[in-house]
């Protein structure tokens, strides 16, 4: 199954500081050489803390930011939408729902008041609300609602790929269900694939195929979600799936050394998690290539 769309050795800097004649002087490494791919119908999840480069690798993949090296990579002809996390700040508040669903559609190609306002009922409907609501404004509906609303907006230009930057983190736990359900609902009618981009482990093991998780920018684990959450190989990813609250088990949960990840100004040599690392020994201090073991599943890590 070709890629959909995906990430060849990907480093994305930043300018922070210049000197006197406008020289770049420190950089923010954002991407620090990331490679993935997602094929149609299949969602890949992207998982790590705050901070870790998976909002900048959102922003490449729409085609927001151009990576400083590397390469998107794909089909030339697909569409790609995004789906925000917070729907109070992505939709709005002064224009009416029809205009909002319809409006990458009129940006690229202007249509009739008619034709769009018929077009943003249909689409009301595919997502479970009803299309006589079209006429109403954001602040007339619930958080919920309003990400139903967003997700017909992505899907007005009917997309090949829906990136999802946190699309449920701002919504109750029953309604986030709701909406992950409808996406499943969608992706299988309308074979969509999906980059969900979240730092939730539940939502990337109940909604993910695969899942790639980030630290520093970097990849450090990558597979198919039944194998990297069954048995992580990186001690990353073991730490972000110990911190998960379980009821009833008696096992130790241990969080990082510190709460927040080092800075990504000056990058530490070798092994990027060797600082925070419980199993850090000798071979740490050289740098981690990502490779890979039965089934696709790829660590950076040369204790695994």
């Amino acid at each position: 199954m070709s890629a959909a769309i995906g990430l060849e050795d990907v480093f994305v800097r930043f300018p922070v500081a210049r000197d006197w004649r406008g020289r770049v002087t420190v950089q923010a490494h954002a991407l620090n050489g990331v490679s993935i791919a997602v094929a149609r119908g299949r969602t890949l999840g992207i998982l790590g803390e705050s901070g870790c480069g998976k909002s900048t690798l959102a922003q490449v993949l729409t085609g927001l930011l151009p990576p400083s090296s590397g390469r998107v990579t794909g089909d030339r002809d697909g569409r790609i939408s995004i789906v925000l996390q917070d729907p109070n700040s992505s939709l709005d508040p002064r224009m009416p729902v029809w205009r909002i669903v319809t409006e990458p559609v009129f940006l690229h190609a202007p249509t009739r008041r008619e034709a769009l306002r018929a077009m943003a009922a249909d689409l009301l409907e595919c997502v479970g609300l009803r299309p006589d609501h079209v006429d109403r404004y954001p602040h007339e509906f619930s958080g919920g609602q309003r990400q139903r609303i967003a997700i017909a907006r992505a899907l007005s230009s009917k997309p090949d790929i829906i990136i999802l930057d946190e699309p449920t983190s701002a919504l109750d736990v029953s309604v986030q269900a709701q909406i992950l359900n409808l996406l499943l609902a969608l992706q299988a009618e309308l074979g969509l694939a999906f980059v969900l981009i979240s730092h939730n482990v539940a939502v990337i093991r109940h909604f993910c195929d695969e899942v790639a998780v980030m630290y520093l920018g970097q990849i450090v684990e990558q597979g198919s979600v039944d194998t990297v959450f069954a048995d992580p190989a990186h001690p990353y990813t073991r730490t972000l799936l110990d911190a998960v609250p379980r009821i009833g088990t008696g096992r130790a949960h241990h969080a990082l050394d510190e709460t927040e990840l080092p800075s990504n100004r000056t990058l530490p040599t070798g092994c990027f998690f060797q600082n925070r690392c419980p199993m850090a020994a000798a071979g740490c201090e050289r740098p981690q290539i990502l490779s890979g073991g039965a089934g696709g599943h790829l660590v950076r890590c040369h204790r695994a």
